[in-house]
């Protein structure tokens, strides 16, 4: 081997080993690059030992230190990757960057990936903005489709459906099988394309560069956040929609569960009343965490007697669990139930003698504002009058009243009392609002570590109150190393299933940074 080469291989191995003493950082286990292949001619030369790698790492590096777009982005996505070099996201950001500077039109989206997500640069959602848009107008279909969610969820710009629309519809005719589910959401709440959608935007009519046509990156999907949601109140909620957000939000073993069948379907595997059958008792556990998405379901085989029997009275009480976590389709359901024939005749009489579900439902009934014979005095008597008969579910909703302020006047110590009582009973929702109401009334080191695991795995399990309140330990740094990447994905992941603290959150932090320019200025609806 020639002298020269084998000194600047030599050099090259010392600085790779150098370099693998600084800490590097982790990617989120994202599919953004998966399966990325880089625009080049057929490899002559299989890549089979280390002197090639090496040999290919060192020209890479060369090639993008002299300023060439292609080998940034690539020495980015290596770096990113861990391939070839320690995984390093600050790095990886830094040269993808670079080759965005450039106009390369798939490091643009990439950098646009990197500042939303918060990955080696600080988050960024406005800036994001800007890529995905100059990545979009050049052609891109996931530039496209990302630029057009930026208009659902009045957060960085103002909402704009007739404009998501647009941007949606022209990823999914290219064939992006992401903006296909969107736009199909769109156009079943009847959002169609002004003819004025796009006025702000000069669409460039040329397509990607020849070398990128092969290119398939796939985005961290951002779904749209409240995206038309109040129609959901009155409107037709069909199974299939409630299992697939019940299976996307659930823990692994949630997710198993309801794989196995569609329990909507095919009720035949589900014993009648049989308590210990796998699903039924996996859609229970689920619930007591506190999954919205999972009290939704059990209400609806308590409503139709799928696997259990039927028990109008159930379905109502879970119906108003869900609403209380902020569910989106609940309240569809729990509406139509409490007007069926004989429904409320049926709970009121219960409720007379002293049936404490039938105490909860009415006085749930009366704080979600769809029944106004009772007063919020005589709501709250029914509460405690159910919660004197060690009912969970009014034991709970009697701390949410202490701590809210609503019906008495408000009590956070006493909250947590009643909290802490519950728990004691075996209420998994109560220790989760314990723990969650702990931390955020904390500061720093004073957060207890052991709650913050607890919310962890309370949250990968599918409680929607551990995932906010994780957000918030992570945007303030209470208990845990401050990351507003981290608190935006976890409190975006809450806000997409309904829940409002989390969508208020996602407003605090985009108006922290939020530019002076007239286009990032949002009114709020």
């Amino acid at each position: 081997m020639h002298r020269g080469l084998l000194f600047f291989l030599v050099l090259f191995l010392l600085l790779l080993r150098a370099s693998g003493s600084i800490e590097a950082q982790e990617h989120p286990n994202s599919p953004v690059f998966k399966d990325y292949k880089p625009p080049s001619a057929t490899a002559l030369i299989k890549p089979s030992d280390l002197d090639y790698e090496l040999w290919e790492n060192f020209m890479l590096i060369r090639s993008a230190n002299a300023g060439d777009a292609a080998s940034q982005h690539e020495l980015g996505l290596r770096y990113f990757l861990g391939k070839g070099f320690p995984r390093d996201t600050i790095r990886a950001a830094y040269w993808i960057h670079k080759s965005a500077e450039q106009k390369f039109l798939v490091a643009e989206y990439n950098y646009g990936i990197f500042l939303n997500n918060g990955w080696g640069v600080d988050w960024n959602p406005f800036e994001a903005y800007n890529y995905f848009r100059s990545a979009s107008q050049r052609g891109m279909a996931e530039a496209e489709f990302m630029y057009g969610l930026f208009f659902t969820d009045n957060l960085a710009v103002q909402r704009n459906l007739s404009t998501a629309y647009h941007w949606i519809r022209k990823s999914s005719g290219a064939g992006y099988e992401p903006a296909k589910e969107v736009l199909a959401q769109l156009e079943k709440r009847g959002i169609h394309e002004d003819n004025d959608s796009t006025s702000n935007d000069t669409l460039a009519p040329a397509a990607p560069p020849k070398q990128l046509s092969s290119q398939k990156t796939a985005p961290q999907v951002l779904e749209p956040v409240l995206l038309d949601f109040n129609s959901d109140t009155v409107s037709h909620v069909d199974d299939l929609t409630l299992l697939k957000e019940a299976l996307r939000e659930g823990s692994p073993e949630f997710r198993n569960a309801l794989g196995m069948t569609n329990i909507f379907e095919d009720s035949s595997q589900i014993a009648k009343g049989d308590t210990d059958f796998s699903i039924l008792a996996v859609v229970r556990r689920a619930a007591d965490e506190g999954s919205p998405e999972a009290q939704t379901v059990l209400g609806r085989m308590y409503e139709r007697g799928i696997g259990v029997r039927k028990n109008s009275l159930r379905a109502a009480m879970e119906y108003i669990n869900a609403i209380r976590l902020d569910s989106r389709r609940a309240p569809a359901l729990l509406w139509r139930l409490m007007h069926t024939k004989n429904f409320m005749d049926v709970v009121t009489a219960k409720a007379v003698k002293n049936d404490p579900e039938a105490e909860y439902v009415l006085a749930g009934l009366t704080a979600i504002g769809f029944d106004y014979d009772l007063n919020g005095t005589q709501a709250f008597q029914l509460l405690q009058a159910a919660a004197a008969q060690n009912y969970l579910p009014a034991i709970v909703e009697t701390g949410n009243c202490y701590f809210s302020g609503r019906w008495v006047t408000q009590d956070k110590k006493k909250a947590m009392d009643v909290w802490n009582f519950a728990a004691s009973l075996g209420s998994e929702e109560a220790r989760i609002r314990y723990a969650a109401s702990s931390v955020v009334s904390s500061s720093g080191s004073d957060v207890d570590s052991l709650a913050i695991a607890f919310l962890d795995s309370a949250s990968q399990k599918g409680s929607v109150l551990a995932e906010v309140a994780l957000a918030y330990c992570y945007e303030t740094g209470s208990g845990v190393v401050r990351d507003t990447g981290e608190a935006v994905q976890l409190y975006r992941s809450a806000a997409q299933r309904g829940n409002q603290s989390a969508y208020r959150g996602l407003q605090r932090m985009y108006d922290t940074i939020r530019p002076k320019g007239k286009e990032f200025q949002v009114v709020e609806e």
